[in-house]
This record gives C-alpha cells, sequence and structure tokens, in this order.
C-alpha cells in the first residue's frame, strides 16, 4: 500500500493519496477509505478502482495535524496500511494507522514524527510486566 504526502502552496493543505495495490486485496469490488477526517462515516470516501486492479483516492487534508484511518474493503473487510506514520492500538490487538501530514522544512523532509507502538493486550499485560517487556 501506499501513502504520498504533497503539501500546497496555495494554502495549507496536504494532498494525501491513498492506494491499496491489488495484490493487498485481489478479492476487492470496492473499497473506502475511512477516518476522522470524514467522521468514521464508511460511504464518505470511496476509491477508484484502477485498471491494474489497484484502488485510490486523493484527499485535501490540514497539515500538521494527525488523522486515524483504516481501509474497508467490500464493506466487510478492515485492512491497515503498512506505510502509515503510525499506529494506535485498539482492544483486541487491532490497531488503528495514524497520518499526520507535514508543512514541507527547508529539506523538503517531514518532521521527526513517529509514532510506533508495542501494544500488549490486556489479557497478556500482566504477563508482559512480569517477563519485563511491554
Amino acid at each position: 500500500m501506499s501513502i504520498k504526502k504533497q503539501t500546497l502552496k496555495s494554502k495549507p493543505v496536504c494532498k494525501v493519496t491513498f492506494r491499496i495495490p491489488k495484490e493487498m486485496a485481489p478479492e476487492a469490488n470496492e473499497a473506502t477509505v475511512v477516518g476522522d477526517f470524514n467522521n468514521w462515516k464508511e460511504e464518505v470516501t470511496p476509491m477508484q478502482k484502477l485498471k491494474s486492479g489497484d484502488f485510490t483516492v486523493t484527499m485535501e487534508l490540514s497539515q500538521n495535524q494527525s488523522f486515524q484511518f483504516r481501509y474497508l474493503v467490500n464493506k466487510s473487510v478492515w485492512i491497515n496500511d503498512e506505510e502509515a506514520d503510525g499506529y494506535i492500538p485498539m482492544p483486541l490487538a487491532k490497531k488503528i494507522q495514524l497520518l499526520t501530514p507535514y508543512e514541507m522544512s527547508n529539506a523538503g523532509t517531514p518532521p521527526a514524527f513517529c509514532f510506533y507502538s508495542n501494544f500488549v493486550p490486556h489479557f497478556l499485560q500482566n504477563r508482559a510486566s512480569l517477563s519485563g517487556s511491554r
């Protein structure tokens, strides 16, 4: 999967292109990107299916703000994007991605923002804390 970000000089937004390659969802007939930016409404941001079988959509999102999101395929299968800026642990060991559109710096690189979590399910927390790993 891929996420491409492009800041716009004309306004304080970041153009974000979400893409699900055919290999990640070979049986997909439809896909949407669902998250904070569309109030988690599954039908609001459909992705276009390309001739290659990939799905894509481009959105303008506020810069320097983080958004939680996931992909929904065939209205029933939730999938994550490996190229998300980070992950937020959820109950039952599921994760939600985090995306942070950024303003370009001098070198054109994003700020040093990474939010990765070593999530331990609640039913293993006591065992993990006893062994010293979390």
